[in-house]
């Protein structure tokens, strides 16, 4: 029965515009919206140890290739989405649709908001998918073009040039919404807070007293040795952040600041790399 329906529906595909036509503008999506989104998961996951080089912001390498890996599948599926359909208009249309439908998804499925998450789904997919309107016009733009260089030009090195640039196109087309992921003014004065502290410690007597350094166990004993930040939204604050220290040999420590600008402050310090709130 389905397979029948799905005959069908290609037969009347086939006579809007040729399968055979279809086919490269929708190959051309799927490269080019793969090659975008693994750029956009791998700048999320190193934006701020590249821009803040002399904070030692974690990389955690696993849960960013993972991530560009799953949103390059979901922007070729997008791509190969906005390759389908003959009219641009539709085709951008539908794409950016689709582009809103899973980033708010995605949200709010992490959110875990249940049943009203759906209503809330249907009602911002079409205001959100104005923002969206550049990438599938972005997709749906060079998917043509990937189309027009196949067909139009000759020479091997000429077209591989072309094609080179379309592939340079889809990665800055992640790269660029990546990098308005950096952290904020606030999660930047948090992680240098505690950083400071903890590079001043051993030597300053009053950036010591910040730190607990006689209370905490096996934190005197760290105190120079290498270590990474991780900055999170607080568990316990609404106006801080959790600052992650994490070891090279394990040791762990968090801790709460409260970030007031200009200058935050540190609220306190425990042992272990997450705050754990009492149930």
């Amino acid at each position: 029965m389905y397979r029948e329906k799905f005959s069908h529906f290609l037969s009347e595909a086939d006579k809007e515009e040729p399968l055979a036509l279809r086919r490269p503008r929708m190959l051309g999506g799927v490269i080019y919206g793969f090659l975008a989104g693994i750029a956009f998961g791998l700048t999320v996951g190193t934006v701020n140890a590249l821009l803040f080089p002399d904070l030692p912001i974690m990389i955690e390498w696993v849960p960013t290739i993972t991530t560009g890996v799953i949103l390059g599948f979901v922007l070729a599926l997008i791509g190969a989405l906005t390759g389908w359909f003959a009219e641009r208009i539709v085709a951008i249309s539908i794409g950016a649709v689709a582009t809103a439908i899973v980033g708010l998804g995605v949200q709010l499925f992490v959110v875990g908001v249940g049943a009203i998450g759906i209503l809330m789904l249907l009602v911002l997919s079409l205001p959100v998918s104005v923002t969206c309107l550049p990438i599938a016009l972005a997709l749906r733009w060079m998917s043509d073009r990937h189309v027009r260089i196949l067909e139009e030009v000759e020479q091997p090195l000429k077209r591989v040039g072309w094609i080179g640039l379309l592939v340079l196109g889809a990665l800055v087309l992640g790269i660029l919404p990546g990098t308005f992921r950096r952290m904020g003014i606030r999660e930047e004065r948090s992680a240098r807070l505690v950083h400071a502290a903890l590079q001043m410690a051993p030597t300053d007597p009053e950036q010591a007293k910040i730190l607990p350094v006689n209370t905490m166990p096996g934190l005197k004993e760290h105190l120079g040795q290498p270590y990474k930040l991780k900055v999170t939204p607080s568990k316990i604050s609404s106006v801080g952040y959790d600052v992650h220290v994490l070891f090279e040999d394990g040791f762990a420590m968090t801790c709460v600041t409260v970030a007031y600008l200009p200058t935050p402050y540190m609220r306190s310090c425990v042992p272990g790399a997450e705050i754990t709130l009492p149930k």
